[in-house]
């Protein structure tokens, strides 16, 4: 189906009609029964998501589904901010959120950790590109570029979102908050890839959805699909010319959606060149260039486990503290992890999103007056986040013994099922989350330890062992 800006043939000849949505098919190799229980679903704190649920509550009406209160649902979908009272307080139901995920997935702490494993295990986390905490790591990263003064480098505020405050830089004074931006003192900056992998020209990045659900056991899951974002400019290299042109160098969908190019396209899984593709339409053009895609999709899964590698201890920590050694709740989270493929096709982090974008409406805005100047449907949002939401809560209503001996469910495919090989051979890492729960029993709180705390709580009897000894403390807090 061939497209055009904003709209296709198809919409303009039936402009006056609803487009109609096909619903998802399960996979025919899908190693378990699809069943759909009764369910009710509060969906008040879904945000631009609640369409996506909406659209689930009316498909699966025959089986049950309904909207519910807070107190009554069987599952909360909740806003991204939520406390620990309100996790005690529904840990009697599912909910869609896993305590502590924001904070974490946030550039800076994801930035730091990832780093951590970055260094200790470079060839296992060589996927990490050199990344700088600012302004921790200013002087570290003053000395890195004088050395390095080809290199692009690309920064990004630390709570940032839909694309906000990116900049590339070429030159230390770039970073300057005078020239920069208002949060520049709370940064991360990352090398930039500057030899993607192209498709039809253009540079793109991939949103993969990753479900964690369940976290004692420890149990995640990768989606067979997702979604690739394109830029709507040809790619050059950067340079004197070119360097701003945000349209041509950043993936952001936020951006490039409000780029009278953008390609917007009622195409699902066939090859197309819209400006956001599923991976199944993505596959079929890369395929057609003569890359192997089983091979680059089995990367990025290794990828993924990798990241949950380094992340479950705090994870696990953040769960403890939020319901007190109490029994725990009942939560899942969908995490949204940006992929880059460079022209070697190898995947290269680029964040880790712990509230990534259910929203199923192409939407544009005017920026100053926030009006909206059009709204309707997005074919291939809809087809990707409805199977990535519905299955993943088909899948957290399970008990997570039975998770744990899922290898596919649907478009699902097994990720981590509690320990893993990986995580046996990092034994430091794989110690951590015992000793951060000895470290918050000592010191009767479930707050978050300052680094004075954290290193004089490390000398107490019990905090070493074999596996983990005192001064591995300093890959922590140096």
């Amino acid at each position: 189906m061939s497209s055009s800006s904003y709209t296709t043939e198809k919409s303009k000849k039936q402009a006056a009609t609803t487009t109609t949505i096909t619903t998802p098919t399960i996979p025919t190799d899908s190693k378990v029964n699809y069943v759909y229980p009764k369910l009710s679903l509060n969906t008040t704190g879904a945000t631009v998501g609640q369409k996506c649920f909406q659209m689930l509550i009316e498909k699966n009406h025959v089986h049950g589904w309904e909207n519910a209160s807070d107190d009554a649902a069987d599952i909360i979908l909740a806003h991204i901010d939520q406390d620990k009272e309100y996790y005690r307080a529904h840990s009697h139901q599912m909910m869609n959120r896993v305590p502590g995920m924001k904070a974490l997935c946030e550039k800076k702490p994801s930035g730091f950790f990832l780093n951590e494993f970055r260094d200790s295990f470079p060839e296992e986390f060589s996927f990490v590109p050199r990344t700088f905490l600012i302004p921790e790591e200013r002087n570290e990263f003053e000395a890195y570029f004088r050395l390095n003064k080809n290199k692009i480098f690309i920064a990004k505020p630390s709570s940032g979102k839909h694309g906000d405050g990116i900049k590339l830089i070429k030159k230390y004074d770039d970073l300057l908050a005078t020239s920069y931006h208002k949060e520049s003192s709370d940064l991360v900056i990352q090398e930039y890839i500057d030899k993607p992998l192209l498709v039809d020209k253009k540079k793109f990045d991939l949103r993969v959805f990753v479900t964690i659900t369940s976290v004692k056991p420890f149990v995640a899951f990768i989606n067979e699909e997702g979604l690739a974002r394109f830029c709507t400019e040809d790619y050059e290299e950067p340079t004197n010319e070119n360097f701003n042109n945000g349209y041509m160098h950043l993936t952001n969908y936020a951006l490039n959606k409000n780029n009278p190019k953008y390609n917007f396209t009622e195409e699902t899984t066939e090859m197309h060149n819209g400006s956001k593709r599923s991976f199944a339409s993505l596959w079929k053009s890369i395929q057609a260039m003569g890359h192997d895609t089983n091979k680059i999709f089995e990367d990025i899964k290794d990828t993924m486990k990798k990241i949950l590698i380094a992340l479950r201890p705090q994870i696990e920590l953040c769960y403890e503290a939020a319901y007190k050694g109490k029994p725990s709740g009942k939560n899942y989270h969908i995490l949204g992890v940006d992929i880059m493929i460079d022209e070697n096709l190898k995947p290269w982090f680029i964040e880790i999103n712990a509230n990534p974008s259910l929203n199923v409406m192409f939407e544009l805005e005017n920026k100053e007056t926030q009006e909206k100047l059009k709204s309707q449907l997005s074919p291939i949002d809809y087809y990707v986040k409805s199977r990535v939401a519905e299955e993943a809560i088909l899948m957290a209503i399970l008990d997570p013994v039975e998770q744990a001996k899922i290898k596919r469910f649907g478009s699902y495919i097994a990720l981590m099922k509690n320990e893993c090989e990986m995580q046996n051979q990092m034994r430091i890492y794989g110690e951590m989350g015992t000793i951060f729960r000895n470290m918050r029993d000592a010191s009767n709180t479930d707050e978050v330890l300052s680094i004075d705390e954290f290193k004089n709580l490390a000398l107490l009897k019990g905090m070493t062992n074999i596996d983990v000894r005192h001064s591995d403390y300093e890959k922590i807090y140096r």
